[in-house]
């Protein structure tokens, strides 16, 4: 009887080690694993502002920047990023601060051209506080054009004192 239990201890010791062994060497395996990439990067080409007939223009009280674009044959959407650096006065400091703006996606379809005013500052509850601007307000455009690829514009203007 007595070898019969040492076998039974024997076995689920084995049993256990084999087991833990399995297990880790799973566990291990999963996070070994590279993941996939979630969406193929596509080759942006880079365009001009003319060819996509790029106006940017400065409100005269140099609260906004009009974006006009005109030439918008072979294109489906465009989506627009704008940075520049504004003053910021703090407890008697002033510093330079990055500001931006990120425009939603614009649907060109059955437009002959697109405006839009980019304000430099922000607007809460109607009331609006503008950007002292430091800096060049520049624009980055995403094309997305009609045949799938995508085109990227950058252009930039001053505000005039």
């Amino acid at each position: 009887m007595e070898f019969i239990k040492k076998n039974v201890a024997l076995v689920v010791i084995i049993l256990v080690i084999v087991a833990g062994l399995g297990g880790f060497l799973l566990f291990n395996a999963r996070a070994n694993k590279t993941p996939a990439p979630l969406a193929q990067e596509k080759e942006v080409k880079q365009m001009s502002p003319s060819d996509i007939g790029l106006i940017l223009s400065v409100k005269p009280d140099k609260k906004a920047v009009i974006m006009k674009v005109t030439k918008l044959q072979g294109i489906e959407s465009i989506e627009y990023e704008v940075s520049y650096d504004a003053e910021v006065t703090e407890e008697g400091e002033t510093f330079n601060i990055p500001r931006g703006v990120v425009g939603s996606k614009i649907e060109t379809k059955g437009e002959s051209e697109i405006e839009r005013e980019v304000l430099l500052g922000t607007c809460s509850a109607s009331v609006c506080k503008y950007d002292k601007v430091t800096t060049p307000v520049k624009f980055i455009i995403k094309v997305n054009l009609s045949n799938g690829e995508i085109g990227a514009v950058e252009d930039s203007i001053f505000l005039e004192e």
